[in-house]
Order: structure tokens, then C-alpha cells, then sequence
């Protein structure tokens, strides 16, 4: 639905005294002319709107996205390397990197920019970025939201990587729009397809097919290359080519307009060369870095003038593909407990059939035995959701006539729970992880005499609190804090499935014919 035009307030008073009035009332219009004059301003707000712009950084772990979003925000300000160092470095994110002093050749190390906690820079060996966040920019032209996401083929391992891509969508939710998924490569990369395959596989699990035409190639440290994507290319034109063909088929643009060759060691040259650092390099050097510095402010300028033409990709379509999933995933245990039902009512029918086909007894006896045995499945809401654990220690399996198990889960271990983004009823989520169970929110959560809802065993077996890196963070739990149990053997309720109850579905006339069908009980009334 288009936005319609908001119309200035008309003006109440003449500026004039042309009706002969007093003085005072020309003071009085003038007043409340200046007054409609501030509404105006504070509801229409300024007549030339900055436009926004919302970009993802994607890319392997390693690849060089926080260093790019410093180097990015500084080619929009200056437009040469001496501009720069004339100027204060832009700092987004803390920088923290060693080179080797070309007059001592001893390692030193270059910093620069405030602490920030969501940033591993102590351990190389560690992904740097460790949770999605957004950095901010603005100049005299746009918004710029760059959304910094941790590395893919993260050294902590494939799980780690699931909890990125989830903690990656459920980050950019918070968003209508996005202007581009900007996937970052380095160059002369000759194997790229493994991992470059693996990160848009899991890029399309969880985006919808239309965030292909917002996809973005951007080939870092490619002042070896020439400023071409050099022998990635060719690897990437082959990845792409086999997800077009085989699934997800979806068809990712690879052209000029879509690529683009940035090198960020013009930065860092920068970075290392101003205080408090001031590494002194060879004056031969700086040429080259200026150069490097002005095509990439060129390259800067082509990629934002080809985002601005682009139709921004809708969230909201990303949501509901993740939405779809999350109810397949949800129809799994209760097409799982139907299954099992329909089996357990075939094995009780051929039992009943076989009883009544050797029965030898009389009509009377007979007619007691005429109906179908049916075990069915009643679900019931729950007044509120909760948390359970499904260890044989925390519930009872309550037998139902030898046939069906019903369970019921006595260990309550957060509830009520309203928990978003889980699958309920699937045991072992990892969408638990966020639910109390297993988070402390504070110290207070850690002191009893802070907890009056829960008692001493609440944390008596929980795991020990991860520390370091991350502050003001919940810090979090892969054990339940009240039973000790992981959350593989949790599982989220809203609806208590799998009460099972026994039916004797009686005829409707005493006298009845029983088919002898082998495969199936047929009770015919005459």
C-alpha cells in the first residue's frame, strides 16, 4: 500500500497587520506561526530523507569481514589515502593484527579502536566476530546497517555453525528489508568449491530462492590479482553452475555487475602507519597503497550505486520458508505416534480375527465378541507450555492394555515456557538452548537465596558457566539446570499427544457377518 503525502498544516494567522488590529495581535501570529512552523518540522521531519541501506557480510571463517567493514566505512569518507591519514581512521570494529617492523624485523603488534567483546582478537586461531551484529554508518547520502555475521567453516565445528545460521536469522528478523547478502572470497583460491558449496547450501536452507538476485560477490586482498577475482573465479562459476542443476536450483547472477575486487591492506597499511602505532615504512611503499586505496574508494562507489538499483529482498519471505520448516518439523511426531497407532490397530485386529475365527463357543458368547478393537490417539491442549525432560530418571511410561505406552513427564523443568523459535515436541531441539532451563540471565540466577521459584537442586547440577570473551551475554547451558540432563532428552509441550485410549466400536445389530479378509477386519450389519 503506497504511502500517502503528509500536506503542512495550513497557517491560522496572517504574517501581516492588514486588518487594522492592534500590534499585539501581529506579535500573537507571528508566535504561533513560528510554533506551526516546529510541528511541522518535528512531524514531517526533514524534507530530503537519507535512504537506508541493510547489507549482510557472509564468508568463510578467516575471509576477512570485520577488517573489510573498517576498511569499507573509511573508503566512503576519504577519498585518498592522504585524506586519511590527515583525517581520524574509522574504527567500527576493534583492529588487532601483527606485522614485522621493517627497520627491527621483530613482530609487532597493531591496534586500534575500543574493546569490543563480541570480538576474539586475543586468539588467532579462534573466529574473530562471535554473534551477528549490526555497525552502523552515516554520511550526507545514506544509512549504511552492515550486518557482521560469524565466519562459515567456523574452527569450533559444524554444530557451532548451525547456532551461527540460526543466530544469523533470527538477527536479520528484526529487519523488513535487505539490500544485499554480500558473500566475501579471497582470490587465486583455487579450491573454493567445498566450503564456498557448503556455505550457499546453508545460505539457501534457511533464505528464500528470491535472495538470489541480491547476492553479491566481493573478492578481498586483490591487489595480487589485479583486482580480479583470479582463479576463484572459475571454481566459483562451477559452484554456482551445480546449484543451478541439482537442488536447491537456484540460479545465482555471476557477472560484472555482481562481483567486485576490493583490497583491504591499504587499510591496515593505514592503520599501522598513524598513532599510536606509527610504523615507519619505506617511502616506495606508499604510492602502491594509494593506488590500491583509490580503486578501491572506485569500486566502493560501483558497488553502492548497483545496491541502490536492486529490489530490496523481503524478510519476510525468509521468515516463511523457516516458518514451513518449522511445521514439517512439527507434523514429525505426530505422524510418527500415527503410524505406530495404525500398526498397533492392525496387530489387534488380526488377534481379534483370529480368536473369533477359532471361537468355539455359542452365539450368545459370539455376540460379545462382535466389534473392532481401536486404540486411539486424544490430544490435549495444555493450559500453559512448558519444558520437559523425557530421561527414563524424569517421567513414567504408563502401559495402555500391553498395546501403547503413554508417557508422562514429571520432571516440569521450566514452566510456563513460552519459548519462540522451537519446534515443540521434538526431543532434542536445539532451539531449547535458549529456553531458561538452560541460561542464567544473572547472578542472581546462581544464588538460591535470589531464587524463591526454584529450590537448591535447580543449580546444584549445572555445568560450570563459560567465561571470557563474551560479557553481559546469557551465558549458557547444554545441561538442564534442574535435572542435569542434556537437551537431547528435552523437548518443548504445548500439546500432550500419544494419550491413548481404548474404543470398542460395537455393532449396530446383534447379528453380524465377519469377513475373513486376511489383511483387514470388515464387520458387516445384516
Amino acid at each position: 500500500m503506497a504511502e500517502l503525502p503528509l500536506t503542512k498544516p495550513r497557517r491560522l494567522l496572517n504574517e501581516g497587520n492588514n486588518d487594522g488590529h492592534s500590534s499585539e495581535v501581529t506579535v500573537a501570529s507571528k508566535s504561533v506561526n513560528a510554533a506551526i512552523t516546529m510541528c511541522d518540522q518535528l512531524v514531517l521531519g526533514p524534507t530530503n530523507k537519507k535512504k537506508a541501506i541493510t547489507i549482510v557480510l557472509l564468508g568463510v571463517s578467516g575471509v576477512g569481514k570485520s577488517t573489510f567493514i573498517n576498511a569499507l566505512v573509511n573508503y566512503l569518507t576519504y577519498e585518498s589515502l592522504d585524506a586519511a591519514k590527515d583525517g581520524q581512521p574509522i574504527c567500527l570494529i576493534p583492529v588487532n593484527f601483527t606485522i614485522t617492523d621493517p627497520k627491527t624485523w621483530e613482530s609487532k603488534v597493531v591496534t586500534l579502536g575500543d574493546q569490543d567483546f563480541n570480538e576474539n582478537t586475543d586468539d588467532s586461531t579462534k573466529s574473530a566476530t562471535q554473534y551477528p551484529k549490526c555497525y552502523n554508518f552515516e554520511d550526507d547520502k545514506i544509512v549504511l546497517n552492515i550486518i557482521d555475521t560469524p565466519g562459515i567453516a567456523d574452527t569450533d565445528g559444524v554444530d557451532k555453525d548451525n547456532r551461527n545460521m540460526q543466530n544469523i536469522l533470527d538477527f536479520i528478523s528484526n529487519y523488513s528489508e535487505i539490500n544485499a547478502f554480500c558473500i566475501l572470497l579471497k582470490p587465486n583460491v583455487t579450491r573454493v568449491d567445498v566450503v564456498f558449496k557448503y556455505c550457499l547450501l546453508q545460505l539457501f536452507t534457511h533464505l528464500n530462492k528470491s535472495a538470489a538476485n541480491n547476492i553479491l560477490f566481493l573478492f578481498t586482498n586483490s591487489r595480487s590479482t589485479h583486482y580480479m577475482p583470479g582463479e576463484s573465479g572459475p571454481a566459483l562459476m562451477s559452484v554456482l553452475k551445480q546449484i543451478k542443476e541439482m537442488p536447491p536450483n537456484v540460479d545465482i547472477p555471476y557477472n560484472s555487475k555482481t562481483t567486485y575486487c576490493f583490497d583491504s591492506e591499504s587499510f591496515r597499511y593505514l592503520v599501522a602507519s598513524v598513532p599510536p602505532n606509527d610504523v615507519q615504512f619505506e617511502p616506495s611503499f606508499k604510492p602502491l597503497y594509494a593506488k590500491s586505496w583509490d580503486r578501491s574508494v572506485s569500486e566502493c562507489k560501483r558497488l553502492f550505486n548497483y545496491i541502490t538499483q536492486l529490489t530490496p529482498h523481503k524478510v519476510m519471505d525468509t521468515l516463511s520458508v523457516n516458518n514451513a520448516k518449522q511445521i514439517i518439523q512439527l507434523l514429525t511426531k505426530p505422524l510418527a505416534d500415527i503410524t505406530k497407532n495404525i500398526i498397533d490397530n492392525l496387530n489387534e485386529c488380526e488377534t481379534h480375527r483370529h480368536e473369533i475365527k477359532v471361537f468355539s463357543g455359542s452365539l450368545e458368547e459370539l455376540n460379545n465378541k462382535l466389534y473392532i478393537p481401536s486404540v486411539e490417539i486424544i490430544s490435549v491442549p495444555l493450559d500453559r507450555p512448558k519444558t520437559v525432560c523425557g530421561a527414563d530418571e524424569c517421567c513414567e511410561r504408563i502401559d495402555n492394555n500391553g498395546a501403547t505406552t503413554e508417557i508422562n513427564y514429571t520432571s516440569k523443568c521450566h514452566s510456563p515456557c513460552y519459548l519462540e523459535f522451537s519446534d515443540g515436541n521434538v526431543v532434542g531441539n536445539k532451539g531449547l538452548l535458549k529456553c531458561k532451563a538452560f541460561t542464567r540471565h544473572s547472578s542472581a540466577d546462581r544464588d538460591p537465596a535470589h531464587n524463591s521459584d526454584h529450590g537448591q537442586s535447580w543449580l546444584s547440577r549445572a555445568l560450570a558457566a563459560p567465561t571470557g570473551i563474551v560479557r553481559d551475554r546469557l551465558n549458557q547451558s547444554y545441561s538442564c539446570l534442574k535435572c542435569g540432563h542434556s537437551y537431547e532428552k528435552h523437548l518443548h509441550l504445548k500439546i500432550l499427544c500419544a494419550q491413548c485410549y481404548w474404543f470398542h466400536r460395537l455393532l449396530p445389530h446383534p447379528a453380524a457377518y465377519v469377513s475373513h479378509d486376511y489383511r483387514r477386519l470388515y464387520v458387516l450389519a445384516v
